[in-house]
């Protein structure tokens, strides 16, 4: 019975080691998607101190989705991303301060283009970035 129990285990253990091996060729052939970061232009300053700050927003897309890094949430913003082909606004969202420290925005379904990021702050701040989705 002992014997039994233990053949039971060895066989189980070497379908689990032939199991992975054969999945890790597999996992070796997918490639990552490269992040390109998007260049932003324009001013957000620091609503409590005059002086003029280093932007705490960066924005980068890997083609599936746009995000938006805010290491400072100070603000309430608007997100408005605009086709330059047709002119048309294809995205619009308000987000509220509290939300503001990390957003993700699928961009998987946008046609092939050239793409204007716009991020408002309120009360102030304004930044324009362009992004190609391919």
């Amino acid at each position: 019975m002992k014997l039994k129990s233990i053949k039971k285990r060895i066989w189980s253990i070497v379908i689990i080691i032939t199991t992975l091996i054969g999945i890790l060729p597999a996992q070796a052939n997918t490639t990552e998607t490269p992040v390109k970061d998007v260049e932003l232009d324009g001013r957000w300053d620091d609503p409590i101190r005059s002086a003029t700050t280093n932007c705490p927003i960066t924005v980068f897309t890997d083609g599936y989705l746009l995000t938006v890094k805010n290491v400072s949430p100070d603000r309430d913003m608007t997100i408005r991303i605009t086709d330059m082909a047709k002119g048309s606004v294809v995205y619009e969202n308000n987000i509220p301060e509290v939300q503001s420290a990390y957003i993700t925005i699928s961009i998987a379904n946008f046609p092939a283009g050239e793409y204007k990021l716009e991020i408002t702050g309120t009360p102030s701040g304004h930044l324009t970035g362009y992004f190609t989705q391919e």
